[in-house]
């Protein structure tokens, strides 16, 4: 009878499955290795929040007029944060599961899913802490526009898999490249607008800045929180979303080509 109605299930129930039993291992696996290992991985974020306030507001003075400087870092830090994850995690889930794709119900995109489920519930938990606490000691934390500000979220999150998928088929074809990805992401972090807004930046460099799409996600997402926030020259919604399809396509296209040989790295 179990045999029977294992054999009826489509293969959304199949691959919906698959990425639970996946998500599961995966979060075993963060935080089963020891003992503080969950308690590390939430509050890493909020550490490296509470490390980069102290340094920009009480040791170089910044500040930004009508925003609470630990707010706009949260609301930047996080989503960065999540969207590299995502990025990154994607193109290293091939070798973590490999032994996985002997069985003919687990496919290389599963295992990426199950990686984004992952790395969603730990940002948005140490996002809702955060804010909470934010919001106890005093700090305005009303999000002026939140349903816009969702879909900018996903919007962010689309762009990640798409990026996801496209280093996954280079990391594939290069190996060795996964080191330099990795590097890469580095000056990324400073060159996003994540610690600082971009009208703090020289206007000279601008230009040039704002073709970093992580930028105008993160601009789009602030606008729609803070109810005074300008987003800087040249933020384009249209651009992000023509990043995020061309990415889409190119690394869905890339994972039809590669899934076989994704399966035997």
């Amino acid at each position: 009878m179990e045999c029977s109605e294992a054999m009826k299930r489509t293969s959304i129930q199949v691959f919906r499955a698959v990425v639970y039993a996946l998500t599961l291992r995966e979060m075993q696996g963060r935080f089963g290795r020891a003992r503080m290992g969950a308690m590390w991985t939430l509050f890493e974020p909020i550490a490296h929040l509470v490390a980069l306030t102290l340094i920009m507001v009480y040791i170089r003075g910044r500040t930004i007029p009508g925003i609470d400087y630990p707010v706009f870092l949260l609301v930047s830090l996080t989503p960065f944060l999540l969207y590299k994850n995502i990025a990154l995690r994607m193109m290293l889930s091939m070798e973590a599961n490999k032994a996985l794709f002997a069985y003919k119900q687990i496919q290389p995109f599963s295992s990426f899913m199950g990686r984004v489920v992952v790395e969603c519930v730990l940002s948005t938990t140490v996002f809702i802490l955060a804010y909470l606490t934010l919001t106890w000691i005093g700090m305005s934390t009303t999000i002026a526009k939140p349903a816009e500000w969702v879909l900018m979220l996903f919007l962010g999150l689309f762009f990640a898999i798409g990026l996801g998928l496209v280093l996954a088929a280079i990391a594939t074809l290069m190996p060795e490249s996964k080191f330099l990805i990795r590097l890469l992401f580095m000056p990324l972090y400073l060159i996003s607008g994540v610690i600082i807004p971009p009208s703090s930046y020289p206007s000279t460099w601008l230009p040039i800045l704002m073709l970093n799409p992580f930028m105008n996600v993160l601009e789009l997402i602030r606008s729609n929180i803070f109810p005074y926030y300008r987003p800087a020259d040249g933020t384009s919604l249209s651009y992000v979303l023509e990043c995020t399809l061309v990415l889409l396509f190119l690394g869905m296209a890339a994972y039809r080509l590669l899934r076989y040989r994704m399966m035997a790295i």
